[in-house]
């Protein structure tokens, strides 16, 4: 009998885990409040920033601070404090992770043939931050790890070392099509808005 508890306990759980694995479009499941994503960004930007190397230009990152604080005005989360970072990468991309921490690539700034171009890349960045679609990864690899550990019978680990999983690994900033679409939609807005 035990052992038939321990199956179906164990069988649960994994339905629990490749239920989230496969609901790449699910959205709007975050159990962070805003000072928690903030927090969790500042921690991430700490330990991308020792990853990276963030260029000390004052007049470039006022020239992308400038876009995307104008950005960031007419968005749907002011209640965050965004900060524009430019990283020396020669790669076409940039990113944003929870709490309002923007990184954009030198190569997509030398890439950029107008200002609108970058502006909308930016916004699209900022549209992921106000989507909180990165808070929801975290949070569906929350709930997988909780059930995977209780599956295996040991407890889940949130410290420093699942942060640093979450961002090799891409959980936070790799999103399925929905919130990309969103961050577009979002993006699109911020644009138009601006002005």
């Amino acid at each position: 009998m035990i052992a038939f508890n321990h199956w179906i306990k164990n069988s649960f759980l994994l339905i629990i885990i490749f239920y989230f694995v496969g609901c790449s479009q699910l959205t709007s499941i975050n159990m962070y409040s805003t000072d928690e994503e903030i927090r969790l960004g500042r921690q991430y930007s700490f330990q991308i920033e020792k990853q990276l190397q963030i260029i000390n230009d004052p007049f470039i990152n006022e020239y992308i601070n400038e876009i995307g604080q104008r950005l960031v005005s007419v968005s749907q989360r002011k209640n965050l404090k965004y900060t524009f970072k430019v990283v020396n990468d020669p790669a076409i991309n940039a990113f944003a992770i929870p709490g309002g921490f923007c990184y954009v690539n030198l190569g997509l700034i030398m890439f950029a043939d107008t200002e609108s171009e970058l502006a909308s890349v930016i916004g699209h960045e900022i549209g992921h931050v106000v989507g909180e679609h990165g808070m929801e990864n975290m949070t569906k690899q929350n709930i997988i790890g909780i059930a995977g550990a209780l599956a295996l019978g040991s407890s889940p680990s949130f410290g420093e070392e699942f942060m640093a999983s979450l961002i090799q690994t891409g959980i936070i900033t790799n999103y399925g099509r929905a919130a990309e679409l969103e961050a577009d939609k979002f993006g699109i807005q911020q644009m138009h808005d601006a002005g």
